[in-house]
Protein backbone atom coordinates (compact mmCIF):
# COMPACT_ATOMS: atom_id res chain seq x y z
CA UNK A 1 0.00 0.00 0.00
CA UNK A 2 1.42 3.54 -0.46
CA UNK A 3 2.18 5.86 2.40
CA UNK A 4 2.80 9.21 3.14
CA UNK A 5 4.77 10.47 5.95
CA UNK A 6 4.94 14.29 6.98
CA UNK A 7 6.78 15.34 10.03
CA UNK A 8 6.36 18.85 11.85
CA UNK A 9 8.79 19.90 14.69
CA UNK A 10 6.78 21.43 17.75
CA UNK A 11 7.75 23.92 20.83
CA UNK A 12 5.80 21.92 23.25
CA UNK A 13 5.71 19.33 25.90
CA UNK A 14 5.06 15.36 24.64
CA UNK A 15 1.89 15.64 26.76
CA UNK A 16 0.89 19.20 25.58
CA UNK A 17 1.12 17.54 22.08
CA UNK A 18 -0.50 13.99 23.19
CA UNK A 19 -3.21 16.60 24.03
CA UNK A 20 -3.64 18.23 21.18
CA UNK A 21 -4.13 14.73 19.59
CA UNK A 22 -6.55 13.39 21.78
CA UNK A 23 -8.96 16.87 20.69
CA UNK A 24 -9.86 14.70 17.40
CA UNK A 25 -12.45 17.15 16.79
CA UNK A 26 -10.30 20.29 17.61
CA UNK A 27 -7.40 18.97 15.40
CA UNK A 28 -9.75 18.23 12.22
CA UNK A 29 -11.63 20.82 12.49
CA UNK A 30 -8.26 23.59 12.70
CA UNK A 31 -6.83 21.52 9.79
CA UNK A 32 -9.72 22.61 7.27
CA UNK A 33 -11.99 19.86 7.39
CA UNK A 34 -15.58 21.59 6.15
CA UNK A 35 -17.71 19.46 8.84
CA UNK A 36 -16.19 17.36 11.86
CA UNK A 37 -18.39 15.44 14.19
CA UNK A 38 -16.81 12.92 16.98
CA UNK A 39 -19.26 10.81 18.48
CA UNK A 40 -16.76 8.35 20.82
CA UNK A 41 -14.47 6.62 18.60
CA UNK A 42 -16.22 7.34 15.45
CA UNK A 43 -15.47 10.51 13.59
CA UNK A 44 -16.81 12.01 10.68
CA UNK A 45 -14.85 13.97 8.58
CA UNK A 46 -16.14 16.14 4.84
CA UNK A 47 -13.54 18.34 2.56
CA UNK A 48 -15.04 19.40 -0.28
CA UNK A 49 -12.17 19.68 -3.24
CA UNK A 50 -12.86 21.69 -5.61
CA UNK A 51 -16.30 19.76 -7.88
CA UNK A 52 -15.76 16.60 -5.14
CA UNK A 53 -17.04 15.88 -1.82
CA UNK A 54 -14.89 13.51 0.11
CA UNK A 55 -16.92 11.99 3.26
CA UNK A 56 -14.74 10.04 5.61
CA UNK A 57 -16.23 7.41 8.52
CA UNK A 58 -13.21 7.21 10.77
CA UNK A 59 -12.70 4.97 14.31
CA UNK A 60 -10.31 5.81 16.38
CA UNK A 61 -7.91 3.34 17.41
CA UNK A 62 -7.61 3.53 21.33
CA UNK A 63 -5.47 0.40 21.69
CA UNK A 64 -2.50 1.66 19.01
CA UNK A 65 1.01 2.64 20.28
CA UNK A 66 1.17 5.52 18.35
CA UNK A 67 -0.70 8.82 19.75
CA UNK A 68 -3.48 9.19 18.00
CA UNK A 69 -4.19 5.91 15.28
CA UNK A 70 -7.58 5.81 12.65
CA UNK A 71 -8.86 3.42 10.37
CA UNK A 72 -11.33 4.44 7.43
CA UNK A 73 -14.43 2.29 7.93
CA UNK A 74 -16.61 4.28 5.89
CA UNK A 75 -15.17 6.27 2.80
CA UNK A 76 -13.35 6.88 -0.54
CA UNK A 77 -10.60 5.02 0.02
CA UNK A 78 -10.47 0.95 -0.15
CA UNK A 79 -8.38 0.69 3.05
CA UNK A 80 -6.88 3.76 5.20
CA UNK A 81 -4.83 3.89 8.46
CA UNK A 82 -3.26 7.33 9.92
CA UNK A 83 -1.07 7.34 13.37
CA UNK A 84 1.08 9.82 15.02
CA UNK A 85 3.67 9.29 16.61
CA UNK A 86 5.37 11.77 19.14
CA UNK A 87 8.94 11.63 20.15
CA UNK A 88 11.30 13.68 21.38
CA UNK A 89 12.80 16.22 18.98
CA UNK A 90 16.74 15.01 19.87
CA UNK A 91 15.24 11.27 18.90
CA UNK A 92 14.27 9.85 22.28
CA UNK A 93 11.03 8.55 22.69
CA UNK A 94 9.44 11.57 24.11
CA UNK A 95 8.45 10.33 27.76
CA UNK A 96 10.06 12.83 29.20
CA UNK A 97 8.28 15.49 30.14
CA UNK A 98 11.03 17.89 30.10
CA UNK A 99 11.01 17.61 26.80
CA UNK A 100 9.71 21.23 25.48
CA UNK A 101 10.52 19.97 21.62
CA UNK A 102 8.92 17.37 19.95
CA UNK A 103 9.10 15.61 16.45
CA UNK A 104 5.22 14.72 15.37
CA UNK A 105 5.41 12.07 12.95
CA UNK A 106 1.87 11.15 10.81
CA UNK A 107 1.83 8.30 8.62
CA UNK A 108 -1.12 7.41 6.21
CA UNK A 109 -1.23 3.95 4.87
CA UNK A 110 -4.03 3.61 1.57
CA UNK A 111 -5.06 1.57 -0.48
CA UNK A 112 -7.60 3.20 -3.71
CA UNK A 113 -8.99 6.58 -3.48
CA UNK A 114 -11.18 8.81 -5.60
CA UNK A 115 -7.92 10.57 -7.37
CA UNK A 116 -7.12 8.23 -9.88
CA UNK A 117 -3.25 7.13 -9.66
CA UNK A 118 -1.91 6.74 -6.29
CA UNK A 119 0.42 9.63 -6.76
CA UNK A 120 -2.79 11.89 -6.82
CA UNK A 121 -3.84 11.06 -3.32
CA UNK A 122 -0.99 10.51 -1.51
CA UNK A 123 -0.70 14.56 -2.85
CA UNK A 124 -3.80 15.09 -0.88
CA UNK A 125 -2.91 13.70 2.35
CA UNK A 126 0.56 14.79 2.59
CA UNK A 127 -0.57 18.46 2.23
CA UNK A 128 -3.85 17.01 4.53
CA UNK A 129 -1.59 16.00 6.94
CA UNK A 130 0.63 18.89 7.07
CA UNK A 131 -2.21 20.99 7.83
CA UNK A 132 -3.46 18.81 10.70
CA UNK A 133 0.13 19.12 12.31
CA UNK A 134 0.06 22.76 11.56
CA UNK A 135 -3.42 23.42 13.47
CA UNK A 136 -1.80 20.63 16.39
CA UNK A 137 1.48 23.03 16.81
CA UNK A 138 -0.86 26.35 16.67
CA UNK A 139 -3.00 24.91 19.21
CA UNK A 140 -0.17 23.79 21.93
CA UNK A 141 2.81 26.05 21.08
CA UNK A 142 3.14 28.55 24.13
Amino acid sequence: MPTVTVSRTIDASPDAVRDGLADVESLLDGAGFDEVAVDGREVRVTKRLGPKTIRLTLDVDADAAAALAYDQREGVFDAMRTEYVVEGADGDSGDDDDDERVEVTATTTFEGGPFGAATGAASVIRRQRGQELDSLAAAVEG
